[in-house]
């Protein structure tokens, strides 16, 4: 069966982010782009991929100069507008983003969709990348939308909302399936759309945590976390601690895996302080607390042994 343009601009966004730390993975899948934009230059769709391919590469000026040149062709074109609009926050270009932002308001659905919110709350609260779990009255921003309440969202892409409009962002379990690079944009930008004062709470796997399995001798919540990886994911059933090692860093198509140093720093990075150390669904901050749902998806102990969550402040 012969595939069509739409079919090979859909490979191509698969083949965009297969693994940001592989440089020939990426190589390749820029060739790939290449090869579709030197056939079809003009089509808006390739433009905006061939674009992504060199934002993903650090081609900064090059993918907003694609970008700008589709839609000098193809002005309402909202693939190309939200790309336009993410490399101008990422240049540092944020009046410029402003106003693409007010055009997607007016043209992208989804992003009418959180101007919406915007304009009917009090107390504006994003989760990203919830999963199927809901929170009342939080904006649900996800890659992966469960319903048509939650808005589909790329977390190596700018945030869709005008900066200082939100009081609080919470991501449980997300943040590690994007690189160190994204995922200090993804940082820079939560803090860009939190008002003064506002708090992010960031849970993740623990690094130090993981690591600390490969020690020649393991406490009692080691030797059982350990047992609970090899039983569940059918690996080695004789406590052979390299098997949940290995499991953190491969079988969820993990990015970027952070202990508590590297992560305070990246929010640090970002311009956060008061960087704080929490236990999974617990926090002094009453709007913090009891958010984390992972542990639904096994036993409690597990995701507190593995998960590292820290709050921080926008001052």
């Amino acid at each position: 069966m012969e595939l069509s343009l739409a079919d090979y601009v859909t490979l191509g966004e698969q083949l965009r982010d297969p693994n940001p730390n592989i440089t020939v993975q990426r190589d390749r899948a820029l060739a790939f782009a290449d090869h579709l934009f030197g056939k079809f230059p003009n089509d808006p769709d390739v433009t905006a991929l061939r674009a992504r391919h060199c934002r993903m590469r650090g081609e900064l000026p090059t993918a907003l100069a694609l970008t700008q040149r589709g839609l000098a062709l193809h002005p309402d074109h909202n693939g190309l507008l939200r790309l336009q609009y993410s490399l101008q926050r990422q240049v540092g270009d944020h009046d410029a983003a402003e106003q693409t932002l007010l055009l997607l308001f007016l043209n992208d659905e989804h992003a009418g969709q959180i101007a919406g919110y915007l304009a009917q709350t009090n107390t504006p609260r994003v989760v990203l990348g919830p999963g199927e779990h809901f929170y009342p009255g939080w904006l649900h921003l996800d890659l992966c939308p469960h319903d048509e309440r939650y808005i589909p969202f790329d977390a190596r892409e700018a945030l869709l909302m005008p900066s200082a409009s939100m009081e609080t962002v919470f991501s449980e379990h997300m943040i590690e399936h994007i690189s160190y690079d994204q995922g200090l944009f993804l940082a820079q930008e939560i803090f860009r759309v939190l008002k003064p004062g506002g708090r992010v709470r960031l849970a993740t796997p623990d690094l130090a945590r993981t690591c600390s399995l490969a020690a020649d001798a393991l406490n009692e919540t080691q030797r059982n976390y350990v047992d609970f990886i090899n039983q569940s994911f059918g690996g080695d059933y004789n406590n052979r601690a390299s098997f949940p090692i290995n499991n953190m860093f491969f079988t969820y198509s993990h990015a970027f895996v952070y202990d508590e140093i590297t992560l305070r720093e990246l929010l640090e990075r970002a311009g956060f302080t008061a960087v704080t150390r929490q236990m999974p669904r617990s926090s002094p901050n009453a709007e913090l607390n009891n958010l984390e749902m992972h542990h639904l998806l096994g036993h409690p102990w597990v995701e507190d042994f593995q998960t590292l969550v820290l709050e921080a402040q926008k001052p």
